[in-house]
């Protein structure tokens, strides 16, 4: 069974990286939709046919296809294949999906963050609800967590919830393939060195810092210095991490031991799971790489979390809210609020409280571990890989069809 898997660049291997690893044992033979949606941005980086061959060597040239919407039909018929997976977030692909369907071939959304299916299904059909409803194709949420999130955000979903299939997370299936031996090679960290990750903010260029809560250079700052004397005082070493597309503070190389950009010799595993998977701490101010940091055992401390101003625009108000409370809130139970796990503090109390929760998250991290199996079968779901229980439901689907 061949199924085509559309990666738009190297950060879209996170989704799929685990797919194509698992896909010889269930015998799916994965086609390769790939290309630039931004050729000349210094943003993204591009991907190419070598970079995904060096990254699976299981893959061969045939199975490698530049993404072209004008040939994209011919390289489906051509190579036979019967489903095709898409990230429905990205509007690019949806724009293929009625071509797709003439074909007879089955499509499928891969979903890892909150994104509402009924606004992107609008954006598809229009604004005759009842329509996009009808023809939504299969999409897979983390857990029965993000499938209700969503339900309370748009009711109407529920008229397609046999549309859902609960499988996991696959960005936490990444963890299967690391070993600490070659994370450390790869990235240059001592096998003597302990580390506490920091995840910089997602701010860009053309942001100010009141976005995502944090109003002023001073106390970006201060989080900085108490890292930096936290570090100091207990022998780690503090590793910034940060994205191409992000703007980098200089304060953060002033401050870090090491720091990283996505950009590293091996594009899966990804730089953040290596990192986490040598880290005794993760901390962040807003990221959803918690749930990868409970993937590996490793427990997370937010910065500010709580007072993020500003979310995705294409959201409703009262989408907002339901998820600024259930998502980012302060009350017991929510991914970044998770005592012993997840945890979080005010960006007003940060000299009070850091050094504290730090050493009480890193010192119970092993008293903690009921905790963080609780936390893990709430938010990421299934033991099992999350990649096996995808190609399971489209062997299942096509095989029905």
């Amino acid at each position: 069974m061949r199924v085509a898997l559309a990666v738009g660049g190297i950060s879209y291997l996170k989704i799929f990286g685990s797919l194509i690893k698992e896909s010889h044992r269930f015998g799916i033979e994965p086609i390769i939709l790939y290309w630039h949606p931004e050729k000349d941005s210094k943003i993204y980086e591009n991907i190419t046919g070598d970079a995904l061959l060096r990254t699976f060597p299981e893959l061969s040239t045939e199975q490698l296809h530049e993404f072209d919407p004008a040939n994209i039909k011919d390289v489906l018929i051509r190579t036979n294949c019967q489903a095709v997976l898409f990230l429905s977030a990205y509007k690019q692909y949806c724009d293929q999906l009625s071509e797709i369907e003439e074909h007879n071939i089955s499509t499928w959304r891969l979903e890892h963050f909150v994104n509402s299916i009924y606004e992107t299904a609008k954006t598809e059909y229009g604004a005759d609800v009842d329509m996009a409803m009808k023809h939504l194709t299969g999409k897979f949420v983390a857990t029965d967590f993000w499938k209700n999130l969503e339900f309370k955000i748009k009711p109407e979903l529920s008229a397609v919830a046999d549309k859902y299939y609960i499988v996991g997370n696959l960005v936490a299936d990444v963890y299967r393939y690391i070993e600490p031996e070659n994370a450390r090679r790869i990235l240059n960290i001592k096998s003597n060195e302990k580390i506490i990750t920091f995840f910089a903010p997602n701010i860009r260029k053309h942001h100010s810092y009141y976005v995502w809560g944090w109003r002023s250079q001073k106390k970006l700052e201060t989080l900085l210095k108490e890292l930096r004397n936290y570090c100091d005082e207990f022998g780690y070493k503090l590793v910034i991490k940060s994205r191409r597309k992000q703007w980098d503070n200089p304060l953060y190389k002033e401050y870090a031991d090491h720091f990283f950009t996505d950009v590293v010799s091996a594009a899966y595993p990804h730089a953040s799971a290596l990192l986490l998977s040598l880290s005794e701490l993760m901390v962040h101010m807003g990221s959803m790489a918690v749930l990868e940091a409970a993937a590996v055992n490793v427990p997370s401390l937010g910065v500010g979390v709580s007072s993020i101003d500003k979310l995705h625009g294409y959201m409703s108000k009262r989408a907002r809210q339901i998820i600024k409370k259930d998502l980012f809130g302060e009350e017991e139970g929510c991914p970044f609020s998770f005592k012993g796990v997840s945890e979080q503090i005010s960006v007003n109390r940060i000299k009070k409280d850091l050094p504290e929760r730090c050493d009480s998250l890193i010192n119970l991290r092993v008293k903690n571990m009921n905790k963080m199996l609780d936390y893990k079968s709430k938010f990421i779901g299934t033991s099992r890989l999350s990649a096996d229980r995808i190609w399971e439901e489209i062997k299942k689907h096509h095989a029905s069809s």
